[in-house]
């Protein structure tokens, strides 16, 4: 089990707990996000989801809805997606070094072969989102 502590690095927690939030269009409170992330695999007290929040309120990523708990703003929406693709970029890449741990000579000239493929394709996806 992941233990998450606050004094992670905010991506470190952002996250899932927005992923939480995303389906809670009438709220979720810290309580039912605790025990989402805890059947998740995620380990963090009570208390330091509420902080979490908090924090995210403070950084109008979510706000608090009457007693009902957090909803996502469009702010947070737009968060949750660029952590989405933050993500997937880190999973890729650790993929790719758990490829090339024990690969040949040849092996690493096909795979820098494919890097600079891919590095283009990125190069015109950050140009075309900038």
């Amino acid at each position: 089990m992941k233990t998450l502590a606050p004094s992670e690095s905010l991506t470190g927690f952002e996250l899932p707990v927005l992923s939480c939030l995303e389906d809670a269009r009438n709220g979720m409170g810290s309580g039912n996000i605790f025990l989402k992330l805890k059947s998740e695999g995620l380990q963090a007290s009570p208390a330091t989801v509420g902080r979490w929040l908090k924090t995210l309120d403070v950084r109008r990523l979510t706000c608090k809805v009457s007693n009902r708990g957090r909803v996502l703003t469009p702010r947070g929406m737009s968060a949750l997606k660029e952590l989405r693709w933050r993500q997937q970029k880190r999973d890729w890449a650790e993929g790719l070094l758990n490829k090339t741990a024990s690969a040949t000579a040849g092996e690493y000239l096909e795979l820098l072969e494919g890097l600079r493929i891919i590095e283009g394709e990125i190069a015109k996806l950050a140009t075309e989102k900038a």
